[in-house]
């Protein structure tokens, strides 16, 4: 019989800790013991040390203490694991070593003999076993107890059978447990770092903490700035949720009612229940407008204060349509504008007031701006100036009114003084007589009254007579006279040639406009007939010409019969031009749609004369100008280029925006014969054609870069020529992207 047992000190933390012996409440007490240390020296005060310092019942606080107390509870678990580990690898080994003593004693004591050999010879059958390290095996007598040693040694003892002998075997505890302290310090190594991990991690989430926390409160101090903001410039902001029919309005909207400020949302009925009922019908407006795709709103309309007075508010915002295509909401700001209201009815009243003061003025008064344009008069200089009201333009000037005096000059106001004043008197037409005085004022604006001195000067015409009758008797004054005369003759003379230039320049001017009505009229008429009948032929709708000839004869006659409605056209054109009378058709529209259309209209031109077209569109924004106009423009020079440009050339158009001068370029460049330099300058005027053999090979009548660049100046754009003999031509157009009506011309300019 034999057994084995470990004689040394054996604990639960045993050689792990070094310390007492310590048992299972123990350790869970240990562990509580050193949570709470951790929590008291986290949350210790920074003047008194020896309790736990209880945080503040803020949000902040609360996730630091579950951030640390989540990463103390890891610490613990994770450092728990490892050492129950240890724990249990110890125990382990301790038994298997245990168990090997107790086989070898069990082994030796079987051989009988070992009951009648010396010790040498036992020693010597010992020496030749394989044992462990530190293993002792001994020979005593049977029934000897083992030492009392504290060497922690693991002993076994067998009695040989049927001898007074046993055999005793031990084995040290660092021998048998020599792997288990191999991998001991890779373990502490190991705990060691996850807990440093872990406490890195823990700090990592309180600073992330404290990060998200100060955000959260610079947010709110934001959102409070911007309220404070808006509620002292009386505004406030509401969001309107147009799918589910809910309106979110900031606490300044309810600041502006005179209510609780309060951020809140409310139904389209409660929001209703605010607006006056004249204007209800304005968000309904709104509402609809947006959902037929309108991408803003800029309204006015009433809201009810909590006094019971209405209040003036400008609603001003744009729709977002959110994450998602389904969500359309209208988001913006509602601004009081009772003030401004208020000031526009006073500023009416004033007005009105004003007009009625001016009205019962026995003076003739009269404002012009700084244009020249007439904003109010009244009754009085519509009587003296002989104006009836049902024919006054809107925003005349003092040429649309005629406004003359009796010997035919233009009264024009501004007519300032290096006083700043201007006072003068005039005859009218009627033969009454006005002391004008002008004044500007600060705005550039010109205030006229005419004051009624016809009696005053029928006396002064009376005392000049009668000083004439007086002055005859004197001869320097007779001589002056007579010089007064002659002058008076010789600026009468001026105004007669005056009339009769101005009569004949009328009526060349009316002349000039009945040929070409005529010649449009007399021209245009056949050659609809004609070019009707030749694609009647042309196309044979009545049956067969007979001769293919004829065929071709009808296509020449069709051709010659449009190129010369064409060249009508352009004559009419820049007749029009050239008198003034040509108004522009203004719309919004893209260049580059534009350049495309005029490229497919001259294709088949181009595909003829194997002359390539290339277009090199750029992102520009949309222009305001006569559209059908800069397609003429851009077909001409097009035309121009293909006709010019050999086969196998090519035609470029380039599209440019230049942001600093609002403007839009085109460039049109060919690879053609070119023109000399002395030749340009003809180019741009009315049937002036440069004489070359190459250009006498092709039809035309000099008007096409005529007619465009004078389109192109009433655009108020400019039109350049460069190019070289052998290499080509460029036409750079230059437009603004905004064109304006031109001013038409009198009949006599």
């Amino acid at each position: 019989m034999s057994d084995a047992r470990y004689t040394g000190p054996f604990s639960a933390t045993g050689p792990l800790v070094g310390g007492p012996a310590a048992t299972p409440d123990g350790e869970e007490a240990s562990l509580a013991q050193r949570l709470r240390a951790t929590l008291s020296t986290l949350f210790a005060s920074p003047h008194k040390t020896g309790r736990i310092a209880r945080p503040a019942a803020s949000d902040e606080t609360r996730a630091r203490i579950w951030a640390l107390v989540f990463c103390a509870l890891v610490l613990i678990a994770f450092n728990g694991i490892a050492a129950w580990q240890l724990r249990t690898d110890y125990r382990a080994g301790l038994t298997q070593a245990q168990s090997h003593v107790a086989a070898m004693a069990r082994a030796l004591a079987g051989d009988t003999a070992l009951a009648t050999i010396g010790r040498e010879a036992f020693a010597a059958r010992v020496a030749a076993l394989d044992l462990r390290p530190g293993m002792r095996v001994t020979l005593e007598r049977a029934g000897t107890a083992p030492p009392v040693t504290d060497n922690g040694a693991i002993e076994a003892r067998s009695v040989i059978a049927g001898s007074t002998r046993q055999v005793a075997v031990s084995l040290p505890v660092r021998s048998a447990l020599a792997d288990w302290y191999t991998t001991l310090p890779f373990h502490l190594v190991l705990m060691a770092g996850a807990s440093f991990f872990i406490c890195v991690l823990g700090g990592g989430l309180v600073r992330q903490i404290e990060r998200k926390t100060a955000a959260d409160i610079a947010l709110k101090d934001s959102e409070q700035r911007f309220e404070l903001a808006f509620a002292g410039a009386r505004c406030g902001i509401w969001d309107w949720d147009l799918g589910a029919g809910r309106l979110y309005w900031s606490a300044p909207m309810f600041a502006l009612l005179g209510e609780r400020p309060r951020a809140a949302r409310l139904s389209s009925e409660q929001v209703m229940a605010y607006v006056h009922p004249d204007d209800r019908h304005i968000l309904q407006e709104v509402e609809d407008s947006v959902r037929r795709g309108t991408l803003g709103y800029d309204t006015t309309f009433r809201l009810r204060h909590s006094s019971g007075d209405w209040i003036w508010v400008r609603a001003k915002g744009q729709i977002w349509r959110g994450l998602t295509a389904s969500t359309q909401r209208l988001v913006g700001i509602a601004i009081d504008i009772t003030e401004q209201k208020q000031a526009e009815a006073r500023e009416r009243m004033a007005n009105l007031r004003l007009r009625d003061a001016v009205e019962s003025s026995s003076e003739a008064f009269a404002l012009w701006d700084n244009q020249g344009h007439l904003i109010m008069a009244n009754d009085k200089f519509r009587a003296f100036h002989r104006i009836k009201p049902e024919t006054l333009p809107a925003n005349p000037t003092a040429r649309d009114l005629d406004l003359r005096t009796a010997e035919g000059e233009l009264l024009l106001p501004g007519r300032i003084g290096a006083d700043g004043s201007d006072k003068r008197e005039v005859k009218l037409p009627g033969g009454r007589w006005l002391h004008l005085s002008e004044r500007r004022m600060r705005d550039g604006s010109i205030v006229s009254i005419g004051t009624d001195i016809t009696a005053l000067k029928h006396q002064e015409s009376e005392l000049m007579r009668r000083g004439e009758v007086l002055a005859d008797t004197v001869t320097d004054l007779e001589s002056s006279r007579q010089k007064l005369q002659t002058q008076a003759t010789q600026l009468v003379q001026l105004a007669e040639k005056y009339a009769a230039a101005k009569t004949r320049a009328e009526g060349a001017s009316r002349a000039k406009s009945e040929f070409l009505a005529n010649m449009s009229h007399e021209l245009r008429t056949p050659l609809n007939a004609i070019i009707g009948f030749s694609e009647i032929m042309q196309n044979q709708l009545f049956g067969p010409l007979g001769a293919a000839k004829y065929k071709d004869y009808a296509s020449d006659i069709n051709a010659s019969g449009q190129h010369l409605l064409a060249v009508i056209n352009d004559i009419l054109d820049m007749s029009k031009i050239e008198a003034g009378k040509m108004s522009l058709d203004l719309s919004e529209f893209d260049i580059n749609d534009a350049v495309t259309e005029t490229l497919r209209m001259v294709s088949g031109r181009a595909e003829n004369s194997q002359v390539a077209l290339v277009a090199k569109p750029a992102d520009v924004p949309a222009i305001v100008a006569d559209k059908r106009g800069v397609k003429q423009v851009l077909l001409n020079l097009l035309s121009n280029g293909v006709k010019f440009t050999p086969s196998g050339g090519e035609v470029v158009v380039d599209v440019a925006h230049d942001a600093d001068d609002e403007r839009i370029s085109i460039r049109v460049t060919d690879t053609g014969i070119g023109i000399d330099a002395a030749d340009l300058a003809k180019l741009g005027r009315p049937f002036e054609q440069v004489d070359t053999n190459y250009l006498k090979a092709h039809e035309g009548t000099g008007l096409g870069l005529a007619l465009s660049r004078s389109i192109v100046e009433l655009h108020g754009g400019t039109l350049e020529i460069s190019s070289t003999p052998g290499e080509g031509t460029a036409v750079t157009v230059s437009l603004p992207l905004t064109a304006r009506q031109p001013a038409a011309k009198s009949a006599t300019a």
